[in-house]
């Protein structure tokens, strides 16, 4: 058995990389790599059996500014073992190999956990930590004037139309933070627009900006709004009009008081942090954004 990192040049131990990932969490990232959004950024962390990835940690370099000061964050994710390989401590020994080399280097660590691995992280010295949620109540007065407004009907984005899927990643790379607590990773944006977002794409002509956004009982769930100038996220009611009675979203906004705000809960998805300035996440109620989540 031998740890090795960074080895996405090696075809073999790449491809079977895409085979676990397939394996254990039903997708692969072999477009994602050819597409060229793997970078530098997206380090993981391997068990390897003869040219085999058995067990894996990735770490996600993450950059971000909190309280004026630019932080360097890792998060940790695509965290996974072969079945035939488990109960061998291989998540342990990556861990440990993890901590070792980044520890005390980096501004803090975190990750989003299944529900049914609650107690491995604590072990590393991982605390739980709240996230908030930020939601807005519509009223129907401030859309009355917009209703009939063609310019104001959302476009639906075909992610497989390699035209719309060009536009839509340059948009991205040329995007301004339109979340009080942005991370920095373009390769994780470029994962969730191409992948598990890929179905909730939008283009807004009016503003034109893109959304990532569903609606569930009149909720407008809010994940991303991508644009090269700064959106206030309540305004995005008005592309909806009798169609949502509130705004749920999957970020941090600006103006934090125009806003309810309570803490968050997601099926697993709980947060545990590494680090002493990760305990601002509770203390300014901050939302890391939906689309930054390894």
């Amino acid at each position: 058995m031998e740890y090795k990192v960074n080895f996405q040049n090696d075809t073999t131990l790449r491809n079977s990389f895409h085979a676990l990932t397939q394996k254990v969490f039903h997708f692969q990232l072999g477009d994602w790599y050819e597409n060229g959004y793997w970078s530098e950024s997206y380090e993981p962390h391997s068990m390897i059996d003869g040219n085999t990835v058995v067990a894996n940690i990735s770490v996600n370099h993450m950059t971000t500014t909190l309280d004026g000061v630019k932080k360097h964050f890792l998060q940790l994710g695509t965290v996974m073992t072969d079945p035939a390989y488990r109960n061998q401590g291989l998540s342990r020994q990556l861990m440990v190999s993890i901590l070792e080399k980044y520890l005390g280097k980096v501004d803090g660590i975190y990750l989003f956990a299944n529900d049914s691995v609650l107690e491995f992280y604590p072990k590393f010295g991982f605390t739980k930590s709240n996230e908030y949620v930020y939601r807005y109540h519509v009223n129907s007065s401030e859309l009355k004037n917009n209703l009939d407004c063609k310019d104001f009907e959302p476009q639906k984005v075909d992610i497989t139309d390699p035209n719309q899927r060009e536009f839509l990643i340059e948009a991205a790379k040329q995007s301004v933070p339109n979340e009080a607590f942005s991370m920095d990773n373009f390769g994780l944006m470029a994962f969730c627009l191409t992948g598990p977002y890929s179905n909730n794409i939008y283009y807004l002509p009016k503003l034109d900006a893109y959304i990532v956004a569903t609606i569930h009982e009149k909720i407008l769930f809010l994940q991303q709004i991508i644009a090269s100038k700064i959106i206030e996220p309540k305004d995005i009611a008005l592309f909806y009009s009798d169609k949502i009675e509130t705004i749920e979203l999957g970020f941090t906004p600006f103006h934090t008081s125009l806003y309810e705000v309570s803490t968050y809960h997601e099926e697993d998805s709980t947060l545990f942090i590494l680090g002493e300035e990760l305990l601002a996440i509770e203390r300014l109620k901050l939302h890391f954004q939906d689309l930054s989540h390894a």
